[in-house]
C-alpha cells in the first residue's frame, strides 16, 4: 500500500515493518548466540584444518567490532546471490 501512496509509509498499515523488525531481532539474537559460542571455543563444526566464515571474522577481531561481524554474518547469504 505504501509503495503506491508514499504518504502512508509512516503509518505501516500492513504491518510489514513491524514483522520485519521481529524477524531481524530473531536473526540478531541467533547470530549473537553463535558468536558467543565461538568465543567460548565451542565450534559448531569440528574440523581444525579449515577455518569457517565466523572464525575468519573473529580472527579479524582487532579490526572489526561485534556489530560489524554480526552485520557481515547477516549479509553473507545474500552475497552469494550476487557474486556467484
Amino acid at each position: 500500500m505504501s509503495d503506491l501512496i508514499p504518504l502512508l509509509r509512516p503509518f505501516d498499515l500492513q504491518g510489514v515493518e513491524k514483522k520485519m523488525k521481529h524477524v531481524f531481532d530473531k536473526m540478531e539474537n541467533q547470530i549473537a548466540s553463535i558468536l558467543k559460542e565461538y568465543k567460548k571455543g565451542n565450534k559448531m563444526v569440528v574440523n581444525s584444518n579449515v577455518k569457517d566464515f565466523v572464525e575468519i571474522l573473529l580472527s579479524l577481531n582487532e579490526k572489526l567490532d561485534d556489530t560489524t561481524i554480526k552485520s557481515l554474518m547477516m549479509v553473507r547469504p545474500y552475497l552469494k546471490l550476487f557474486l556467484f
